[in-house]
């Protein structure tokens, strides 16, 4: 039997975001999106990609040829540096012979410039390290690749994380409002003679209950709340009033059939994180 893999499951969750309620929710593509720009995961493994194909680049100092300019300019009166340079200028003249003007020469300037062009022959450890920093660099963008699934795939699993949270608590709100009503009851029946008093404490103990798991309900939905804005690179306080949680999960039969005509066959190709694995070696 086939695996679902993550790919899969993406599919499944953005062809259900369509079932959210309209308004100011925060719909799944969305919030995928929000994530592929903003996560902290993302970031950081962008920004090591960036790095390594950096250093992937450094290499090639001693492969390719160097080019530089060169320019100066030296202005000087000694005899031998004022003839030297007119001779190079190709300005001399009868005149230069003068004795009294080789002793005494006026001061003169001269521009130098040049350009050199260096070709390494060869460099066998510039091209080692060539090859050693382009896999290192290809590793690192399959790590990229496979965080930024991971990343998609913990967002679809907090974002219906929301969902179920916020479910859970409403229950347990009306089951605390049919509680308290059964425990009213239990005590007009208690003065009536209908009940006895280990009833009515019955009725109090489990309503109790029922609070307790409210509480952990309420706080579970502002948990996974923040869980998901810290997905979504936020501060991690909460959602924004803008970015307001979901309404419903997409039906058993809907996820079947995304899934059933994608994983008929697996992809042959390596996951990003045994390639990033494979390639750093």
């Amino acid at each position: 039997m086939n695996r679902p893999t993550p790919t899969h499951v993406l599919l499944v969750c953005l062809s259900a975001a369509g079932s959210v309620r309209a308004g100011a929710q925060l719909s799944l593509r969305e919030a995928l999106r929000l994530a592929d720009h903003s996560a902290y995961g993302n970031r950081i493994a962008a920004g090591a990609t960036a790095a390594q194909t950096a250093q992937s680049l450094a290499s090639l100092k001693g492969i390719l040829p160097n080019v530089r300019f060169e320019a100066g300019y030296v202005r000087t009166s000694d005899p031998i540096g004022v003839f030297g340079a007119t001779l190079r200028q190709r300005a001399i003249t009868q005149a230069n012979f003068d004795p009294q003007r080789l002793n005494y020469p006026s001061a003169v300037g001269n521009y130098q410039g040049g350009i050199v062009v260096e070709q390494p022959v060869f460099n066998a450890d510039a091209w080692t390290g060539r090859r050693t920093a382009l896999r290192a660099a290809e590793a690192s963008q399959a790590s990229e690749q496979w965080t930024r699934l991971s990343t998609r795939v913990n967002v679809v699993r907090a974002y219906y994380g929301v969902m179920l949270a916020a479910e859970r608590a409403t229950a347990l709100r009306s089951a605390a409002l049919t509680a308290r009503a059964h425990v009213t009851q239990a005590a007009a029946m208690v003065r009536q003679g209908l009940a006895t008093k280990s009833d009515a404490l019955l009725a109090s103990v489990r309503a109790g209950e029922i609070e307790a798991d409210l509480a952990e309900a309420e706080g579970g939905a502002a948990t996974a709340r923040q869980q998901l804005a810290v997905l979504l690179g936020g501060a991690g306080t909460a959602l924004p009033p803008a970015h307001a949680a979901p309404g419903t999960l997409p039906s058993v039969d809907r996820i079947r059939d995304v899934v059933a005509g994608d994983t008929a066959a697996l992809p042959a190709e390596p996951r990003a994180d045994v390639q990033a694995a494979t390639r750093a070696f």
